[in-house]
């Protein structure tokens, strides 16, 4: 972490109001007295964020609380993603949780004014379970090889059943502001452009003959493409965004930084 947030993330009054605040607010009001937050620490998953996990604990009138929870900022520095926006991704997650049929992290608040982290932010609580890691390989090494057929037929049948179920979102309901204003009709090609335009940032200028060509294809067999009902798509569908509990079943969806409308084929 930099900034702010690198200063002070665990002895930050204003980060402490907020939270309390939001503790404060996701307990009907109850009131949170002497919060500390502890055990910082960063994941080992994770390329396209600023994750922090914490631990939070306070007291209220019934006792003594305590919740694990995750910090997510707006990226600086290097990035993955062109035009990454955090608190966005935080609303992504935030209409997801009130039909329950997608299991993702409880998301407290986002926060816009940078005065408190220094940057955009979100918090969230965090799920335990474990994460297939993209480098190396989850197919030749970690936890995955290690799963017998069944366990692996379970994890991706769970990890399928929920990619269904975020095209089952009713996103009129829950995340019409993804459409930015933009009318369905055309979503399609405006997802392409902006592949394009991400792919162009990423090169630089330089040249890729395999990836050149594919966007070329995507380009010219965009208009062919026949017109389907949009749905809320995830952006990023990977086991690798996904935590899986001890059943080898998906307990949470992450990693929404891309998600849009469109298409269930995007």
């Amino acid at each position: 972490m930099s900034g702010t947030a690198d200063r002070g993330f665990t002895s930050n009054p204003m980060f402490e109001r907020w939270l309390a605040q939001r503790l404060a607010g996701d307990a009907g009001g109850e009131t949170v007295r002497d919060l500390q937050i502890d055990g910082v620490e960063r994941p080992a998953a994770g390329q396209s964020n600023d994750t922090v996990l914490f631990t939070a604990t306070w007291r209220t009138v019934g006792g003594l609380s305590r919740r694990e929870l995750v910090v997510r900022l707006q990226p600086s520095g290097r990035q993955i993603f062109l035009a990454a926006d955090v608190v966005r991704e935080g609303r992504v997650l935030h209409g997801l949780q009130p039909g329950g049929r997608v299991p993702v992290p409880h998301v407290l608040g986002w926060e816009t004014d940078v005065r408190v982290l220094g940057r955009p932010f979100f918090v969230m609580d965090r799920i335990a379970g474990r994460v297939p890691l993209a480098r190396p390989s989850i197919h030749a090494v970690g936890w995955l090889p290690e799963l017998t057929s069944a366990e692996r037929a379970t994890m991706w049948d769970s990890a399928m059943e929920a990619m269904v179920n975020v095209h089952r979102t009713d996103w009129r309901a829950t995340h019409a502001f993804l459409l930015d204003g933009v009318d369905p009709a055309g979503l399609l090609a405006l997802h392409v452009d902006r592949l394009v335009e991400w792919y162009r940032w990423t090169t630089a200028g330089r040249g890729y003959p395999v990836t050149d060509a594919g966007i070329e294809a995507l380009i010219a067999g965009c208009a062919a493409v026949s017109s389907a009902e949009p749905v809320l798509v995830w952006g990023d569908a990977r086991v690798g965004n996904m935590i899986f509990g001890v059943d080898h079943r998906v307990a949470a969806v992450i990693d929404w930084e891309v998600a849009t409308i469109g298409s269930p084929a995007i």
